[in-house]
């Protein structure tokens, strides 16, 4: 494992740097827009956005429909950033001090239930009210954040490794 994780440092680094690089704007981008109030201190932008216009017998339908497409839309977009960011979790933890290979199965294992159980909750959540995904967010951001910081931890033992 030692060899492939020399071999692969600078990939698995510019896939951490990809990553941070797009889940930053985009947390940035919410947080800008959340924060626009009008002169009455409401917010300008409502939560969810209504692309298209629902008749009004079925407004209480298309509201669900929509908070739930934008649901699936936002667990989609979040996989395919993070799926790179948990290999290199995979494949670089082990090498941190004490870590081991082993206990990065056992690591990749849970972390990656917790993050379905995130996506579960977000799902659910969406479709009840807007609020409602904030629980499913937090516990898919906790993850995010332990991938990550166990990536970069990984790659700097790697990194450190190399030089000696």
């Amino acid at each position: 494992m030692e060899g492939l994780r020399d071999t692969l440092l600078v990939p698995a680094s510019a896939s951490v740097a990809m990553v941070m690089g797009s889940v930053v704007p985009m947390i940035g981008q919410a947080l800008l827009r959340g924060g626009l109030k009008d002169d009455n201190g409401k917010p300008v932008f409502s939560t969810p956005y209504k692309p298209w216009e629902v008749p009004a017998k079925y407004a209480s339908e298309g509201d669900d429909l929509y908070r739930a497409h934008k649901a699936a839309e936002n667990i989609k977009e979040w996989t395919f950033h993070v799926i790179p960011l948990m290999w290199t979790f995979f494949i670089f933890g082990g090498g941190i001090p004490y870590i081991g290979d082993s206990a990065m199965e056992g690591a990749v294992a849970l972390s990656t239930a917790t993050w379905l159980f995130g996506c579960y909750k977000y799902f659910t959540g969406y479709q009840e009210s807007a609020g409602g995904r904030q629980t499913g967010f937090f516990i898919r951001f906790l993850v995010v954040f332990f991938w990550l910081s166990g990536s970069a931890i990984g790659l700097g033992c790697a990194a450190w490794n190399r030089m000696k």
